[in-house]
Parts: structure tokens; sequence; C-alpha cells
């Protein structure tokens, strides 16, 4: 038996278990994440598949609940004197597939969250790619992509996310993930990201406390006396070196601030904003740190 088909056993026992109780589910979440990854791309597409068909939306069910609904009231007045939250509860749970609770059960453990983005980054891959001719399977996958991005978009909203300020200080795999994800304007040499995170630039990130060492999006921002229409004159204007003379780059002095990149690091987060809350976010503390700062400007450079 290939390993994606003993996953789709275990997706089978985190549901079974998670019925009884969340906690008895957790050695089988953890094993889980543990052996997704290490999946080939084809045999997590063929897990994702699985997952869709054997635990995906019961319309049986959700037909048979809304016709009992239907039938059993006259009017809406009816309907209104009869809803109560055991109604509201039993078509609530008539509505969802089984792999929200597995999705859910994953979400508890350590690497769940970070398991689920990638999961949905193999599905909109999936999607994209439209490697399914079966059209009643597309469709479900879609709704499994729906599902899914509404759970991360709690998961993942603003209130529960870390900001932080990235220069040549910290913590090295957050340098190198900084110069990893640039898509924008592309970091080749380590002078260029020296200067990319010189006196005279911020570069922000945010991250979530289940994924610290992974960016969610990664904004930077150029502190100039002037706005540049022309990014390679932005991006080379102020070059740090070692014996910079911090008198001509007083960065107290600067009025104006220029986003000049912004990337989104995780395609499974794809459709869930970050960006415009990270924006503004930066706009805060760059205020606090810079209150001589007048003006704030997003470059048509991305």
């Amino acid at each position: 038996m290939s390993s994606w088909k003993n996953l789709r056993t275990t997706v089978k026992d985190i549901i079974d278990l998670s019925a009884k109780s969340a906690t008895l589910a957790d050695p089988k979440a953890n094993l889980f994440c543990q052996q997704f990854l290490k999946q080939a791309p084809n045999e997590r597409t063929e897990l994702i598949k699985s997952i869709c068909l054997d635990h995906g939306l019961k319309t049986d069910r959700i037909y048979q609940s809304i016709n009992f609904l239907a039938n059993s009231n006259k009017n809406l007045d009816d309907f209104n004197k009869s809803f109560r939250l055991s109604t509201y509860d039993k078509l609530n749970v008539g509505a969802k597939p089984e792999y929200y609770s597995f999705f859910q059960n994953l979400a508890r453990v350590k690497d769940g969250v970070n398991t689920l983005v990638k999961l949905r980054a193999d599905l909109l891959k999936m999607l994209e790619n439209k490697c399914e001719s079966n059209s009643k399977l597309e469709e479900d996958l879609k709704i499994m992509n729906y599902i899914l991005k509404n759970m991360l978009v709690l998961w993942f909203s603003t209130g529960l996310l870390n900001i932080q300020r990235i220069d040549w200080k910290s913590p090295t795999i957050l340098v190198e993930r900084v110069a990893q994800y640039e898509s924008v304007h592309q970091i080749k040499t380590l002078t260029d990201l020296k200067n990319r995170l010189g006196s005279m630039r911020r570069c922000f990130i945010y991250t979530h406390s289940t994924m610290p060492y992974e960016p969610l999006v990664i904004l930077h921002i150029a502190l100039t006396n002037s706005v540049s229409s022309n990014i390679n004159e932005l991006i080379k204007r102020y070059k740090t070196t070692i014996n910079e003379d911090k008198k001509e780059f007083d960065v107290t002095k600067c009025s104006n601030a220029i986003f000049y990149s912004i990337n989104s690091c995780q395609k499974g987060l794809q459709q869930v904003d970050l960006g415009n809350s990270l924006i503004k976010s930066c706009v805060r503390l760059l205020l606090e740190e810079l209150p001589n700062l007048k003006s704030f400007h997003i470059g048509k450079f991305f």
C-alpha cells in the first residue's frame, strides 16, 4: 500500500476519533502533519482527492434537512416560531463536510496550521491546472477550497499575527527568507540584500505564532526626501556601506515613505488579505519612530 493510502486511513481515524474527543485525535493528527509534506506532489494530489471524495459534503443529508424544514412549516411566520438553536445546529452540522472536523483537528497540533496552508497551496494548484476531468469532483474541490480558505481567514486574522521589522541583526533564517521570497524586485547579491535592509530602508513582515520563521507577507519601504517614479534609482539611491556617513543618512529628516515592494509568501493564503493590513500597521509604526514623515506612497512598481 502506498504512503498516501496509509494517510487516507489516518484521515478517517482522525475524523472518527474526534467525534468522541478532539484530544483522542491529536496523535493521529500529529502523524498526518509529519507525513504529508514527505509525500511526492502527485501523491499529495491523490490524497486531497480522496479526502474530498470520502469526507465531502453529503448533499442528500442537506436536501433532507431543507426538505423537512420546508414541509413542517406552512409559512415564514410558522418557521420563525419553530426555529430553535437545535434546528440551527442540525442545519449547521448537516451543511458541513466531514473534512471540516479533520481540518479543525489538524489546527490543534504543532505544524497543523502550516500543513493546512501547504495543503491549500496544493489544492489551488490542482484547480489552476484543471487536472480533473471529472466535473463533479472539480466542483467538490472548489467547495473544499472555499471552506478551507474561510477557516484560514479566521486563523490568520490580523489580531493573531505578529509584525516584525527585519534588519541585518534579525535571525538569519528570516533574513534569508526575505531574500528568497522577493519576487517583485529580485535580490541578486548580498550587497543588494544589505541595501534593502539599510538605514534608509525598512522591511516589515507578518508571522503567525504557529509559523514563527515563515513570513506571510513582506513589505519593503524606502525613506526619502522626494518621490521617485524610477524603481532602479529608488533601490540604488541610498547604498549602505560599512563606513556610511551617518549625517548623510539622517533618517529622522526624511519626509516620504515609499512602499516599493510587497510580497505574499504563502500560496496557501491566497485570497486571505494580509497586505493591506500590513501597510496600515507599518504606517502607524513609522509615524511612532519618525514623526517628521509627511507623505506615504504606494509605488507603481509591483
